[in-house]
């Protein structure tokens, strides 16, 4: 009996305190501390493999053509960039030259980027071209919002004409990544002598023979510090 009593007691002496603590804790003040988060965005880049091997063809006089996946290309682009960035893949090759004989211009050589697997917001399409001689668009991005990742493993079909010698043939190609043209031209009646083209934050127009800068947080063409007329950009 003597331990059920002293419990009892226990009880009724936390329940007389609670309110004392509750008591003191409403005199307790509240103050708010404001928070600021600053996100950097990062690079545009581009990986490839360091060698590829295009395998064996077998000559024909009536001409032949082999076609093989060079390996994973991925371009990462960490720059968090606003809702409508973009960037354009491009490639180009070397001609395929042998020991001896004449050369597999890169005019034969066929790209095809087959599959493009993403992360983050952005479109990408494939635009396949069927030559390497310039600098040739191979997968643009559009609609990009964040950052981002494409990866692809093209195939390359290069065409051999049956006039091509035996031996190892040799080249080149290379990937590059920037930031998706944009083309500034004028909205309304104004008129705009020539288009340009616009890499990163800098976009020029020419009018009227005039240089003109685009601001795209504006809207505007300016020339100096007086605005011009309204531009739009594709």
């Amino acid at each position: 009996m003597i331990k059920t009593k002293s419990l009892s007691f226990i009880c009724i002496v936390s329940l007389l305190t609670a309110p004392l603590a509750i008591v003191n804790a409403s005199a307790a003040s509240a103050v708010g501390t404001a928070l600021t988060l600053t996100l950097t965005g990062g690079a545009l880049s581009i990986s490839a493999p360091a060698t590829a091997d295009l395998g064996t063809a077998t000559a024909n006089s009536a001409g032949s053509s082999i076609s093989t996946q060079i390996g994973v290309i991925v371009v990462t682009d960490s720059r968090a960039a606003a809702a409508g960035s973009g960037w354009t893949a491009t490639a180009i090759s070397t001609a395929l030259t042998p020991t001896a004989g004449p050369a597999l211009a890169a005019s034969l050589i066929a790209y095809s980027a087959g599959t493009v697997s993403v992360t983050g917001t952005v479109t990408c399409t494939d635009n396949d071209p069927n030559n390497l001689i310039g600098v040739s668009p191979v997968v643009t991005a559009t609609g990009i919002t964040g950052s981002n990742t494409a990866t692809w493993n093209p195939t390359l079909t290069v065409t051999i004409p049956g006039s091509y010698v035996a031996g190892v043939y040799t080249g080149a190609i290379t990937h590059s990544v920037l930031l998706r043209a944009q083309v500034c031209h004028c909205a309304g009646s104004c008129t705009c002598s020539e288009h340009h083209l616009w890499y990163g934050f800098s976009l020029f127009c020419r009018k009227q023979s005039n240089w003109h800068r685009y601001q795209a947080h504006r809207g505007l063409c300016i020339r100096g510090k007086r605005p011009a007329s309204t531009f739009v950009c594709d």
